[in-house]
């Protein structure tokens, strides 16, 4: 089959909130590899025919015709044309200051509705006489708002990582000193990137960060108890005193002695003064 490519250049234009990047179409040999690559920008892809496959953060998905993927800033991917029925796909790709939850909570899709639009995206470039980077502006606008419309997937999916999260905190405050994020993840029936991914776009905060603290909080409330340093340093899970010590000083701004030394000074100081 012979290999037909066509990639727009694209001069990013001044825009507040979306700057289109890159768009194009390529139908695709068998086995055809596009090699791992990361991008600090979105990428929607739509399989006008055949299929092939998304490989992304650990995961290994197939993509038929008339479905469209979704790739993040910062997310690490691989494509891979099928051996007997290569894909043919369309792209459209933009950088935005905008929040997007409805890009964030599915990473494949059913796009037939959306054909119309991918193929506008496809032709754009033949258009003579008509700047190409308004065009696509128009287009990428048009796709968020049929991906706003399309909302009864999207909050499931919003609603599904919400729950997720929710339980991952709960579990991590009831388990932070016997489980890992690996085994987290296993109890959730997830991957580990996309728990990571959806953890972070709800609270703000990797999930290394969220149980980090969580380890802290609760070492601090059992040095307020009585227990001793290298005590709390166990019981939250730390396997030396050394990393401990360091990791209370980055959170607290005090070594856990100077901790212990501050607090009691703070209590005999309300001893002579009641």
């Amino acid at each position: 089959m012979k290999k037909l490519v066509d990639r727009f250049t694209v001069n990013p234009i001044p825009a507040n909130d979306i700057v289109p990047v890159r768009a194009g179409y390529q139908q695709c040999a068998p086995g055809w590899t596009f090699e791992p690559s990361c991008r600090d920008s979105f990428t929607i892809q739509y399989v006008l025919s055949g299929c092939g496959t998304v490989y992304k953060d650990g995961e290994t998905t197939l993509v038929r015709a008339k479905e469209a993927f979704i790739l993040r800033p910062g997310e690490t991917f691989q494509l891979q044309a099928d051996v007997l029925d290569p894909w043919t796909y369309i792209w459209i790709g933009f950088r935005s200051n905008l929040e997007l939850p409805e890009l964030y909570y599915q990473d494949v899709f059913p796009a037939k509705n959306l054909e119309n639009l991918f193929l506008k995206i496809a032709n754009c470039n033949k258009k003579e006489n008509f700047p190409l980077e308004p065009l696509l502006l128009s287009y990428i606008w048009e796709f968020i708002f049929r991906m706003k419309q399309m909302n009864t997937d999207v909050s499931q999916n919003y609603r599904k990582a919400e729950e997720y999260v929710e339980q991952a905190c709960q579990m991590i405050h009831d388990h932070y000193a016997t489980m890992n994020v690996n085994q987290l993840a296993e109890q959730l029936h997830l991957n580990r990137c996309y728990l990571s991914r959806i953890f972070k776009q709800f609270t703000g905060i990797s999930i290394k960060s969220y149980w980090t603290n969580t380890r802290l909080q609760a070492a601090r409330n059992l040095i307020l108890q009585g227990h001793t340093v290298a005590q709390a340093s166990t019981m939250v899970g730390y396997a030396d005193i050394a990393s401990f010590s360091r990791a209370f000083k980055a959170y607290y701004k005090f070594s856990p002695k100077q901790y212990v030394q501050l607090n009691q000074k703070n209590n005999a100081h309300k001893q002579t003064t009641e």
